[in-house]
């Protein structure tokens, strides 16, 4: 499904102590040997000597012929959960995220167990993940010292984490909020009744069901015009705030959507900004997971 990308020459982990340790081994060893004079005793030190520079130098042969694709992915992941990716290699390897500072979703990676190269994979924060920073490492075939590499893995399609959904009455509810624009204005006769969404005109309330139940509740007609909920989507340089005024955007979106009523959405994304028409959930949580800052789009981090 992908290709891979080497990133610099495998390294050892840690690797001071297995050579000197060895080195010591294979001197002590070849005296022993050289003051008894013993053949057997001299074919043991070779045979030991042998296991020791294979125990050292395959584990750098096999990271550096290692190969990893991406053979199955998921499309979206809500932030705070996770989801399956299984990978295909060619050596029993170690794999996981390798974190720079493109990493904006704080990623991680975990072998699931199942030993079919299934790892779960989950984020943090909310954003798109176009390819992966992979460290990949093996200490086969006698695990005396681990090797690692660092991979590019680039991702056939994008894979979005979403933002999670929070409802906030305090900061778009408010009719002076210049970032949501006006609800629904609704006429006909009484359907039925429902629970208050953001948008309710205030003519609609129903005060004895509002009483009854103990939240706000509003008629519902049966003939009705929805004016669109105008969404601008406004984020701020912080990484962890912008994640959560992207989950009020969210629970803003769903709940709109659950009503019934149109919701167009402005956000500004890497590429420029883009307004348009969303539909249903998965479409907002994607359109807020590509949303950027005024600084991230013109210092040019997308």
């Amino acid at each position: 499904m992908t290709g891979w990308s080497a990133r610099g020459l495998p390294r050892p982990v840690r690797g001071l102590f297995p050579f000197a340790i060895t080195a010591i081994i294979i001197l002590s060893w070849g005296g022993v040997a050289h003051q008894s004079g013993s053949g057997w005793v001299q074919a043991i030190g070779v045979l030991i000597g042998g296991f020791a520079v294979i125990g050292l130098f395959a584990p750098a042969i096999a990271c550096w012929m290692s190969r990893v694709t991406v053979l199955s992915m998921p499309e979206d992941i809500v932030a705070g959960s996770h989801g399956v990716i299984v990978f295909g290699v060619n050596h029993a390897v170690r794999l996981k995220i390798y974190h720079d500072e493109q990493d904006h979703v704080g990623l991680s990676l975990s072998d699931s167990g199942s030993g079919r190269g299934e790892y779960i994979l989950s984020a943090r924060y909310r954003g798109v993940v176009e390819h992966l920073n992979l460290e990949i490492a093996t200490s086969w075939p006698f695990g005396i010292l681990w090797w690692r590499k660092y991979f590019i893995v680039g991702l056939e399609r994008p894979i979005y984490i979403l933002p999670r959904s929070k409802r906030s009455a305090t900061r778009f509810d408010a009719a002076n909020d210049d970032t949501v624009g006006k609800g629904a204005s609704y006429s006909g006769d009484q359907r039925g009744i429902r629970e208050y969404v953001p948008g309710d005109t205030p003519r609609d309330v129903h005060w004895p069901a509002t009483a009854h139940v103990g939240k706000m509740m509003v008629r519902e007609r049966d003939a009705q015009h929805s004016y669109p909920l105008l969404i601008d989507v406004r984020l701020p340089d912080d990484l962890v705030e912008a994640d959560g005024i992207a989950q009020e955007y969210m629970g803003l979106s769903e709940a709109a959507i659950r009503s019934g009523k149109p919701v167009i959405m402005h956000t500004l994304e890497p590429h420029g900004r883009v307004q348009g028409i969303v539909r249903d959930s998965r479409t907002a949580g994607r359109r807020l997971s590509r949303a950027v800052c005024e600084s991230d789009h013109y210092t040019g981090l997308q």
